[in-house]
């Protein structure tokens, strides 16, 4: 198998890798500039003394992605990314996933090459994103895993909110608009199953059930829909979607039904109803529902629905303030709950029928 490889980076095909200013007035106050500048030298050697601790331990960050096909994205989101993971203090590199059946255009990482950024692509559509995803940290093995959204430009805050994390060295997960998992959690919980959809919530749900996660989502429905995919209107209207043939839509739809443990009447809840879903799609759910009990992995009957165990344990976090431990990271807290998630939740959560009150000053729908 062949590796190419261009400046800085390695791009490897199948299943290898590529490798203020301030302005002071006339008047100024000599006496508040060096006050001011003693502060400063104190809060920094705080933080590198809290750094150097962080060390010890040898903490390294994996910062992972899925490529979605937009090119013109990825050059400032990785920058950003990489930009967070500088401000951090601790070692980290990044790794994009390609599981397209076209490659990532070079040109789009020019920028990023000229950087110097250390940053691996792997390439391989034959395999589905979850099995991509447990290749990348079975390859690189660090201690955190980081994901992040390669069509979002992050702002350089997010380096407080990960580097008070990491320093808690809780074993635990933050979900936020970045997701961050110790390597171990991950492997102890089995990883990622072999689906091309719902594999993040399938996987969250499991470390939320053996280890717990802390929630601190900003950016309310985007945060929401930024990992998770857990009802079929997330995709069935997209383009790409559309123009596939049945037995691709069968596939993935059996992937979602497997990914959150899905009966026929959870799909239907998250209808507006069954005489209002378009004959194509019943067929296609049926299917798919029938395919789900055939090919590993299979639906478990006796299993909790997955996105009900990831939502209540959501509203826990929240309801213990949870996310008031990053006080140096002062984004507001938001959540989004659609008209057809509440419908769901409350036929499906007692959870929610009690907390739902106490959601409304965070929830923006």
């Amino acid at each position: 198998m062949k590796i190419r490889k261009i400046p800085e980076m390695i791009i490897v095909q199948e299943t290898e890798f590529f490798s203020t200013e301030q302005h002071f007035s006339k008047n100024f106050n000599f006496n508040n500039i060096i006050t001011m500048t003693l502060a400063e030298t104190y809060t920094q050697q705080v933080k590198t003394y809290e750094l150097r601790k962080a060390h010890k331990f040898n903490v390294g960050l994996l910062f992972l992605c899925v490529f979605n096909g937009k090119d013109t994205l990825l050059e400032d989101s990785i920058n950003s990314i990489a930009s967070i993971g500088e401000e951090t203090g601790l070692s980290y590199s990044i790794t994009v996933l390609n599981n397209n059946h076209y490659p990532i255009s070079v040109a789009s990482l020019e920028g990023v090459m000229k950087q110097n950024r250390d940053i691996r692509i792997i390439h391989n559509p034959h395999v589905s994103r979850g099995a991509l995803k447990n290749q990348a940290i079975r390859e690189i093995k660090t201690d955190y895993i980081v994901m992040f959204d390669p069509e979002k430009e992050y702002d350089i805050s997010f380096a407080d909110l990960l580097y008070s994390f990491v320093r808690r060295r809780e074993k635990r997960m933050l979900f936020s608009d970045i997701v961050i998992m110790p390597w171990d959690i991950i492997h102890d919980v089995g990883g990622w199953n072999d689906l091309n959809i719902s594999e993040d919530i399938n996987l969250f749900s499991r470390i939320s059930t053996s280890y717990g996660i802390l929630f601190y989502p900003t950016e309310g429905r985007a945060s929401m829909n930024r990992f998770l995919i857990y009802k079929p209107k997330q995709f069935q209207n997209r383009k790409e979607y559309m123009n596939m043939p049945s037995s691709r839509k069968i596939s993935l739809m059996r992937d979602l039904i497997v990914g959150c443990n899905y009966s026929m009447k959870d799909l239907f809840l998250f209808s507006t109803g069954v005489s209002e879903m378009r004959i194509s799609d019943k067929i296609i759910a049926m299917s798919a529902y029938i395919y789900s009990r055939i090919k590993s992995p299979k639906v478990r009957k006796k299993d909790k629905n997955i996105y009900v165990t990831f939502m209540e344990s959501m509203f826990e976090s929240i309801i213990l303030k949870e996310y008031k431990r990053f006080d140096t990271f002062t984004k507001p807290l938001r959540i989004s709950i659609t008209e057809d998630e509440n419908r769901y939740l409350l036929a499906r959560s007692e959870i929610w029928k009690k907390v739902r009150p106490s959601m409304r000053s965070f929830t923006d729908s």
